[in-house]
């Protein structure tokens, strides 16, 4: 939906995404432009043991920033596919509520 809507969305915040859909022909990693266009930051929480970690959200990162987008990432070290997000909830909340404001901005 963000990717069909990014003028409708401040911010997306996901925790270990895994960025393939099997409903669909062309797959969320490829498919990141219109989110980069829009300015639409992104905010991954990851666990360092993830599986997904390297083939995910390290290749997001890799390709949002070559189409000039602005992606957060951040790591907990030691946790495995399901940290269930930061232990310290601010740093999430405040990149939320900055993003709102931005987009409420322009």
């Amino acid at each position: 939906w963000a990717i069909t809507n990014p003028d409708k969305v401040s911010c997306i915040y996901g925790e270990n995404p895994v960025l393939r859909n099997y409903t669909s022909q062309t797959q969320l990693l490829d498919n990141l432009a219109p989110l980069a266009k829009a300015d639409v930051p992104l905010l991954h929480v990851c666990g360092s043991l993830d599986p997904w970690l390297e083939t995910q959200t390290q290749v997001a990162q890799k390709r949002y920033e070559e189409l000039g987008g602005r992606i957060t990432v951040m790591i907990k070290e030691g946790e495995g596919h399901y940290p269930l997000g930061p232990e310290n909830p601010q740093p999430v909340v405040d990149f939320i509520v900055k993003s709102v404001a931005d987009r409420d901005s322009k």
